[in-house]
């Protein structure tokens, strides 16, 4: 496992946080959605949702 940091403005932040939300998924599940829809080798163990409950 790889992982990095992505800085971002923070109302880009917000508007991600509020899409991912709106779609019923982490930031980063949204993320890994859009790269998979964008052709990349997304697995179904990569979309899994890795917060500690």
């Amino acid at each position: 496992m790889s992982q990095f940091t992505l800085k971002m403005r923070e109302s880009l932040h917000r508007e991600l946080a509020r899409l991912a939300l709106d779609a019923g998924m982490t930031m980063r599940g949204y993320i890994m959605n859009a790269l998979k829809s964008k052709g990349l080798s997304v697995t179904e163990a990569d979309l899994i949702d890795r917060r500690k409950r």
